[in-house]
Order: C-alpha cells, then sequence, then structure tokens
C-alpha cells in the first residue's frame, strides 16, 4: 500500500512538473509573439511617417514660395480626407482605422493619423495657429497587441 501511495505521489508531482514546464514555455511563446506584432507595429509607424514626409507640406506651398504662416491652411484641418487622397501633410489629420497590410504578415494593421501645428523652436507645444512645423502622430493598432504603438515625427517648411 505504501508502495502505491509513493507511486501515486511522484506521479502526481511529475504531472504537476511537467504542467507548469509547459505553462512557462506558453508564456514565453506568447510574449514572443506580442513582442513580433509590436515590432512590425513600429514599422507600419515609420512605413507611414516616411510616406506623409514625403508629400508637399501644405497645399499653399505646392504651387508656390511661401513666406508668412497665415499663408498655410488654417485650423481645423479637413477630416473628410482618405489616406489614398491625400496631397499634403495636413490632409492625413482625422484619419482613423486606415487598413495597412505588411508583405510579410497577412493581418491587418489598423492606422489613426493626427496633425498638428507646434512651435518651431519647441515641437512638443502645440499651436492654435499656423506655423512652419507640423507634427505627425501616428498610433498603429492590431489585435495582437495588449496597446497601440504610437510614433510622432516634426516636419517643417522649407
Amino acid at each position: 500500500m505504501n508502495q502505491t501511495l509513493t507511486a501515486v505521489l511522484a506521479l502526481l508531482t511529475a504531472t504537476l512538473l511537467s504542467i507548469n514546464l509547459q505553462q512557462n514555455a506558453l508564456r514565453s511563446l506568447l510574449s514572443s509573439i506580442t513582442n513580433e506584432y509590436e515590432t512590425i507595429g513600429g514599422a507600419v509607424a515609420l512605413d507611414v511617417l516616411d510616406y506623409v514626409g514625403y508629400q508637399e507640406f501644405d497645399d499653399a506651398t505646392a504651387t508656390a514660395t511661401v513666406t508668412n504662416e497665415s499663408q498655410l491652411t488654417p485650423l481645423p484641418f479637413d477630416t473628410t480626407q482618405t489616406f489614398a487622397a491625400a496631397d499634403d501633410i495636413d490632409d492625413f489629420h482625422g484619419i482613423e482605422n486606415h487598413i495597412y497590410v505588411t508583405p510579410y504578415d497577412p493581418t491587418e494593421y489598423l492606422v489613426d493619423i493626427d496633425v498638428e501645428y507646434v512651435a518651431e523652436d519647441n515641437p512638443d507645444s502645440t499651436l492654435t495657429t499656423q506655423s512652419f512645423a507640423k507634427k505627425v502622430t501616428v498610433t498603429v493598432t492590431h489585435p495582437q497587441l495588449n496597446s497601440g504603438v504610437t510614433m510622432s515625427q516634426v516636419f517643417s517648411y522649407p
């Protein structure tokens, strides 16, 4: 009887140890997957910022040289543009849930974009009037991410 009880306890201990090891391996794998999605989300944000940066600074700067800030697009920015139709930086303001699919990952990332005028000497200072500096903030979300990936970049004219 003692031998049977000892064998059952040994088997129970081995089973619990095995389950614990499998749980740790699963947690490690899930953490690795989350890190991969965060890395891809960061790459998506950088790609979108690069794309925005290749557009004209403003509608007014597309056809002429602007020397006075008051010639730039006044606030509030139009929020009816689509990603594909945007042709200058402030056209991207207010774009929400733009679907971005990477060539490596067939799942969809959602991109939200905000644009604001900032002080040229202090990009953390948001302005309510035009300036020669626009701050673009891109937020990328995905169901596998615990929180979105957010990146900002300041674009200036000229």
